[in-house]
């Protein structure tokens, strides 16, 4: 086995020699998933068992894909035996039991659906808020807390947020609220012996790096695509790069930029981070080099927007030097041609905005071989672009995936629930009847029970019956009499109704309201309804059904102060889960969200 170890950053400490740091940049402008593929074969490729051995550290599960990809393009598909590529914001025991000797004393982490539960019942202990209310909150309270984890804060010190004598009152309210985290939730978790996932993934990245600085690994480690921006991360990326076998790639470090402009960053800016990454790692910024793999030159036109983005980005103390480059010819050409294949559109409204990019997705498509990526934060104009993209048989790559309540699996939950609160009102019961995965196994075909339901559907055009399933049926036999007789769906029809519907709204009569009743009731009738081997297929079928396991085994713990809270909570719950399709998209295009994109790259970027 042969390592190649890089030549690293040294410095001198109190007349000592500190340990080299190999710390390396990929520019921007470059494919940053390619060239490290790239350079980690130049590097180890000649030895497959040291590229089996070699461990990469990447910011996320998606960004592991992508690099796992990047090594197959690389090799033009030959057989490979790849590193070992760990996401470092989904650190778990046990991958890293196979780093550590012996085990791992870091107690097991809570589940985000046990937590938020059990922080809706200390919410209702102090404050009288419905149930869909409670978890809203409890969410909100999970979410601080682990921001407060990844900064490395402790909840502690949350009752000294706030000076009495200084602040209104209102803010104080808000500090008295925040004392179920700061004084009641550590207790809780402690009775279960369990901690917060956040915590625990601090706990465990620490862990891994007091055990490398205390025994260097053997084995090549790389730190890559990481700003550091969670201290725990920071601190590993700073061990790793003083490891004899360590090297760190970080994303886009300005080379460039004059020493003013980078005395004077703040928080805000890009390069922020890597500016606290260095000084963290007390590392001058001139001694991070270029990855072996970018050698070649960038191409004009790419070093030209560069210059051009790295002057846009200027701190406001130095804007004053923009004045200069009015004078300058060559920078002004030079910015010139930086915008050359730049196109601005300004639109009126979502839809408009959601139809220019999908044309310009499927234009792309007409060359072969470009790749193109939508980069956008806004969810919402993600599905219109998907969804207009649908129109022409095009499934688009989404990173950020779709709210299980967008799914057929999870609208046909919904609806039947819906359906039932309503006492079938027409509208939502026809909805459910029609839905794509509404198929008694009663019936042989589709088609015989889109029969019966168009019948149906043709008797409830005109007044409006009343609530419940009884009405309906009344309502139904009056239209096979009247002037104009209707033929009637079969007595099968009905029976399916009497099966799923009849227990299901009478239950929401009762006085108490017991959410793990209405549960078991619900998921019976939408197995009625639908068969169990199409209702629980494809990616939102699996996803649903491994929710609503976790959920039954919570149900009993919420309290429900109404029947309109059952659907509220349900919803509040899966617009939580996000659906990611496994393969069937399309490998060309693709939407990204702003981390993901800082490691990928296209031939077409439309920023949204």
């Amino acid at each position: 086995m042969s390592i190649i170890k890089g030549t690293g950053y040294s410095s001198s400490v109190n007349g000592q020699s500190a340990a080299p740091k190999n710390v390396y940049t990929i520019p921007a402008g470059f494919a940053f998933a390619d060239l490290l593929a790239k350079g980690v074969i130049e590097r180890y490729g000649r030895e497959p068992e040291t590229l089996a051995r070699l461990r990469i550290l990447l910011p996320s599960r998606r960004t592991c894909r992508t690099v796992r990809e990047a090594f197959l393009k690389t090799t033009q598909g030959a057989p490979l035996l790849l590193p070992q590529l760990q996401p470092l914001g989904d650190v778990d025991s046990d991958e890293l039991s196979l780093i550590f000797e012996g085990t791992i004393d870091i107690p097991p982490a809570i589940k985000p659906m046990h937590r938020n539960v059990l922080l809706a019942q200390l919410i209702g202990a102090g404050y009288d808020y419905p149930l869909a209310q409670r978890l809203a909150l409890a969410k909100s309270l999970g979410q601080l807390m682990d921001q407060t984890y990844t900064e490395d804060l402790d909840l502690k010190n949350l009752p000294d947020l706030v000076d009495r004598n200084k602040f209104a009152e209102h803010w104080q309210i808000t500090v008295d609220f925040l004392k179920i985290l700061s004084e009641q939730w550590p207790n809780i978790l402690k009775s279960h012996g369990l901690i917060d996932g956040a915590d625990r993934r601090n706990r465990l990245i620490k862990a891994l790096s007091q055990s490398w600085q205390e025994s260097p690994p053997d084995f090549p480690v790389i730190g890559a695509g990481s700003t550091g921006s969670i201290p725990a991360v920071a601190e590993l990326l700073n061990t790793i790069a003083g490891l004899q076998y360590g090297e760190v790639i970080l994303p886009g470090l300005d080379r460039d930029m004059v020493e003013q402009d980078w005395d004077f960053l703040d928080e805000t800016h890009p390069q922020a981070m890597l500016k606290k990454l260095l000084g963290h790692m007390e590392l001058p910024r001139q001694d991070v080099r270029p990855w072996p793999a970018c050698e070649d030159a960038i191409p004009e036109a790419k070093s030209s927007r560069t210059h051009l983005v790295s002057e846009i980005m200027r701190p406001a103390e130095t804007a004053s030097e923009w004045a200069a480059l009015q004078n300058d010819k060559g920078i002004q050409n030079k910015f010139t041609a930086a915008l050359e294949n730049v196109t601005l559109y300004e639109c009126t409204n979502t839809s408009t905005e959601a139809q220019i990019i999908a044309l310009a997705l499927r234009e792309t498509l007409e060359q072969d071989g470009k790749v193109a990526a939508l980069i956008t934060p806004d969810r919402n104009l993600a599905r219109r672009v998907a969804a207009n993209c649908r129109r022409w048989n095009i499934d688009l790559d989404d990173s950020g995936g779709q709210s299980l309540t967008r799914t057929p699996c999870g609208s046909f939950l919904l609806l039947c629930a819906q359906s039932a609160l309503s006492g079938l009102k027409p509208s939502l019961l026809l909805s459910v009847l029609k839905h794509e995965l509404c198929l008694p196994a009663s019936y042989r075909s589709r088609n015989e029970w889109l029969q019966d339901v168009n019948l149906l559907d043709l008797m409830l055009r005109g007044p409006k019956p009343k609530a419940g399933l009884k009405a309906l049926k009344e309502h139904c036999e009056a239209c096979t009499r009247g002037d104009y007789p209707i033929l009637a769906p079969s007595n099968e029809f009905f029976d399916v109704l009497d099966q799923c519907f009849d227990d299901f709204i009478s239950i929401f009569d009762k006085k108490i309201l017991n959410f793990e009743e209405i549960l078991s009731i619900h998921l019976k009738i939408c197995e009625i309804l639908s068969p169990k081997e199409k209702l629980w297929a494809n990616e939102d079928g699996e996803e649903a059904a491994l929710f609503l396991q976790e959920l039954q085994g919570q149900a009993a713990h919420l309290e429900l102060s109404s029947k309109e809270d059952y659907y509220d909570s349900l919803r509040s719950f899966m617009q939580g889960i996000s659906v990611r399709p496994r393969y069937g998209t399309h490998p060309r295009l693709m939407i990204l969200g702003q981390l993901e994109a800082r490691l990928l790259q296209a031939d077409r970027v439309i920023l949204a």
